[in-house]
């Protein structure tokens, strides 16, 4: 059996959220319309420990860029609470993976 050599990588950041209420009606949002997604945490810095300037609840919410479109649909009924507790990114995700490991 031969295996595709070939990865992909179509995630973005979405957005950052500061909230676990609107994180959760963001999910359920998701989960409804079958979007596929992941969530960050985000970890303070060692500054932001040191300072306590870190909202201990501050995810970014990823998904596939493919759905883009449908999710920025369902944040419209958001807005209001977007503006003051999250943060649009809409950037790609850094890779996950090791690239050492894949065969080229």
């Amino acid at each position: 059996m031969k295996y595709n050599k070939a990865y992909y990588h179509n995630e973005i950041e979405l957005i950052k959220v500061n909230n676990t209420d609107l994180k959760n009606k963001i999910e359920k949002a998701f989960l409804r319309n079958r979007i596929s997604y992941f969530i960050r945490w985000e970890k303070p810095t060692f500054w932001q420990s040191l300072f306590g300037n870190h909202k201990p609840n501050q995810c970014k919410i990823c998904i596939n860029e493919w759905d883009k479109e449908i999710a920025l649909e369902l944040l419209k009924e958001f807005e209001s609470a977007i503006a003051g507790q999250g943060e649009m990114l809409l950037k790609k995700t850094e890779p996950t993976w090791d690239d050492s490991i894949i065969d080229k």
